[in-house]
This record gives structure tokens, sequence and C-alpha cells, in this order.
């Protein structure tokens, strides 16, 4: 009944060494940055090939798709980092809005190992790019009242998902779903209401 909390805890704890890293690589100057990059890419590729693979059962290719898209979002950080593209500009929203719907459209045909990698990867880029946009297009109090009223939803969407086995059976598949959805408001909560830098600059 409580999987989708311990698929969620258990995401969390596969981010932890990634967020150390961030905080470790400054310190290593560029060869460190590519380094990191060369390797992030290495697996998430490589658990994407995994994941895909028929000989797995579907919610083991399913984990190897979420550890994988965590590495693929963590080698586009490091390359948004080393100046290579940035994520976060307004910009690059109608990108995203592409993305979005040729994954759409060809959603029914991956695997479902795949479908994990695409989602961990594009709800991380969303997030980002949401948080980008609200700063740079809203006054600092409109961004806030906004902040608030979106981490107030993922409250209310998290709740709902771990509210939802006591209301429906789910296997193991929909658990692990459960699991991501719970994960992602969690880690958007945080960065809506607890980041410093949420906000962004103050303006004069």
């Amino acid at each position: 009944m409580f999987a989708g909390l311990l698929s969620a805890a258990l995401i969390m704890a596969a981010m932890i060494p990634l967020i150390f890293l961030f905080r470790l690589l400054p310190g290593w100057g560029r060869r460190g940055y590519c380094l990191a990059a060369g390797l992030a890419g290495l697996g998430a590729v490589g658990l994407l090939a995994l994941a895909v693979q028929e000989t797995f059962e579907p919610r083991t290719a399913a984990w190897f798709g979420i550890l994988g898209g965590l590495l693929g979002w963590t080698l586009a950080e490091l390359s948004h980092e080393m100046g290579q593209i940035s994520l976060e500009d307004p910009k690059i929203a109608l990108m995203l809005g592409l993305f979005l719907a040729g994954t759409i459209v060809l959603w029914p045909f991956f695997p479902h190992g795949a479908q994990f990698w695409l989602a961990v990867f594009t709800l991380n880029w969303g997030g980002h790019v949401f948080i980008r946009v609200c700063q740079q297009t809203f006054p600092r109090e409109t961004t806030a009242r906004i902040f608030a009223l979106t981490a107030a939803g993922f409250g209310l969407l998290m709740l709902a998902l771990i509210a939802l086995p006591f209301f429906r059976p789910l296997d193991a598949l929909s658990q692990l779903w459960a699991g991501t959805g719970i994960w992602f408001s969690l880690a958007m909560i945080f960065f809506l209401t607890l980041y410093p830098d949420r906000l962004g600059p103050e303006t004069a």
C-alpha cells in the first residue's frame, strides 16, 4: 500500500549523490565538469539501453529508466553550467513544447523503461523552465504568489497520490508512477518554497 512512498524515497535517495556532486564540482574545475558529464552521459545511455530490453521485468526496466533519466538530466545540467546549452532560458520553452508534443504522440510506442526515462528527464526540464520563466517575466511579489499557489497544488497532488492506494488497487508499475509523482511534487515544493534563489535576484 505504501509502495509509492517507498519508491519516492528511493528516488530521493538516488538524487543525494548527484546533489553532492554539484556542490563539489566547482572546486574541480572544467576538467571535473567534463569528466562528470561524460560519466553521466554514459550512465544515462547505458541505463536507457537496459530499460528497453525485454529480458527484464517491467518494474526492473522502469527503475533503469528512472535512474537513467536522473543521469540524463544531470548531464543536461552539467552542460548548462559549462555554458554549452541554456536549459532555463525562457526562449527554450518552445523547444520544450515541441519535445513534449513529440513525446506525447510517440508515448504508446515506447517500452515502459523508456517512458520512465523520458518522464523523469522531462519533468526536471519542465520544472526548471517554469521557475525561470516566472522569475524573468513577473515581479518578485507576483512570482512569490505564483510559486505559493503552485506549491500548494503540488502538495494536493502528492496527498492524492499517497491516498490513491486506499481507494483502488495499484499494480507494480502504477505504484512506481505514483512514487515518481510524489518525488517530483516534493522536489517542486522544495524549489518553489525553500530554495534561497527561487524568486531570482533583487531588482533595483
